[in-house]
């Protein structure tokens, strides 16, 4: 699991290491802090890019605004170039119809030239007729030279209105053109930082997940070295039981031994007492300090007077099974302190700093009824009173497992 872990934090490395965008640099990650590390620069990396979105997305809205700007002013000056084409058109036609009547009046004259205004000024019938008709044809002539003059400079002025005009529409066509270019290149630029934040994200889901595996990893590694330190524990805990066990056989055996060489020690007023059961007695060796270690055992397990004595005697046979068991250890003590089975054995009580099954042997907890109970129940079993030929139990209260049920266990 750990291997298929680091070789999966190494590719993700290497999957970061290639990303064209930015500068980071990247090791191989093989601890949540390196990941949470590598998690910050890709966050950072995705805000960063998120920003240039942003500021992209905006030049860009400004850039459209313009174009649609643009747009407009290159359709108002195309309608005032239309419209202008019109009244060149109408001003032509009025050119044309002056024109026209200029030359009549032109060609009348050079046809009727010797009479026709020799003839006109003669038929004037006084002085001042003359004068008028002089007059007339004077403002006439005159009239005909401003007209034309008049239809020179409108002609004149219109064009230069629609060079302008249409110089005007090629800057803005120009100004369009430029702005479109600028538009598609921030288009291009919009969709690279898009798709480059789709892949930080998308990297950044990744190592969120594999922090969390390795998390997950390094949680159950610590749940497994304290397991493994409560059991070390445990052990030299039972290694001292044992030594102090050893020690007070020996010193028991050293007593025996002074009070058979010493007769006089026996009690003058009960000169037969009667003897307490010997290993002979019992269907499985007990060494010192046993029935009191058994004793203590029972009570964690069962001592609680609202459970029957049947689920006590049930809980002591499988201890007994477990020591005449060839999957066990052959001792007392080794099964009792066996890792992992029994709780009082692991439980640690944090007032007293050491186990549940220490507290009770150490006179906390039992009452002197509780421990002369208990231990009527551990000598009648180990002289063969076993209820059942179970080799485990486990709390059941709602009666699911299969098994034997005694109180709130079930015996299997």
């Amino acid at each position: 699991m750990k291997k298929r872990m680091t070789l999966a934090v190494l590719v993700l490395s290497l999957v970061i290491g290639t990303i064209s965008y930015g500068p980071l640099s990247r090791t191989a990650a093989t601890t949540s802090d390196d990941l949470e590390t590598q998690q910050e620069e890709v966050d950072e990396e995705i805000r960063k890019l998120k920003e240039q979105l942003g500021d992209s997305n905006s030049e860009l809205d400004h850039i459209s605004s313009d174009v649609v700007e643009i747009e407009h002013n290159i359709e108002s000056t195309e309608k005032e170039i239309k419209k202008l084409n019109q009244k060149l058109e109408e001003v032509q036609k009025s050119a044309d119809r002056q024109y026209e009547d200029m030359k009549l009046r032109i060609q009348y004259m050079y046809e009727n030239e010797e009479q026709s205004s020799w003839v006109y000024f003669l038929q004037a019938k006084s002085l001042s007729d003359l004068i008028n008709r002089v007059e007339y044809v004077s403002q006439v002539t005159k009239r005909d030279r401003e007209l034309a003059q008049e239809y020179a400079d409108t002609l004149s002025q219109i064009k230069e209105y629609k060079t302008a005009l249409e110089e005007k529409q090629k800057v803005l066509v120009a100004k369009k053109e430029e702005l479109k270019k600028k538009q598609d290149t921030l288009l291009t630029s919009i969709n690279s930082l898009s798709s480059n934040l789709d892949e930080q994200e998308q990297l950044s889901d990744e190592i969120a997940q594999q922090l969390e595996e390795i998390r997950e990893e390094e949680r159950r590694m610590k749940e497994e070295e304290a397991r493994k330190a409560n059991i070390e524990e445990e052990r030299r805990k039972a290694k001292e039981l044992e030594e102090e066990l050893r020690r007070k056989r020996e010193e028991e055996e050293k007593k025996r031994q002074e009070e058979q060489e010493d007769p006089q020690d026996e009690d003058p007023q009960n000169p037969n007492p009667a003897p307490e059961p010997s290993e002979s007695e019992y269907i499985i060796p007990v060494q010192s300090g046993e029935l009191e270690l058994f004793a203590a055992l029972l009570f964690c397990e069962a001592g609680d007077r609202r459970y029957p004595d049947a689920m006590r005697y049930a809980v002591a046979s499988v201890v007994v099974n477990r020591v005449q068991s060839s999957g066990f250890p052959n001792s007392l003590t080794s099964v009792i302190y066996q890792s992992g089975q029994f709780s009082p054995t692991f439980h640690v009580i944090s007032k007293f700093n050491m186990t549940y099954l220490a507290a009770v042997l150490n006179g906390h907890y039992w009452t002197a009824d509780d421990r002369a109970h208990c231990m009527g129940i551990v000598k009648s079993v180990l002289k063969g009173n076993i209820t059942g030929n179970w080799l485990y139990f486990r709390y059941d209260p709602d009666g699911k497992r299969e098994g034997e049920h005694i109180g709130t266990e079930v015996f299997y």
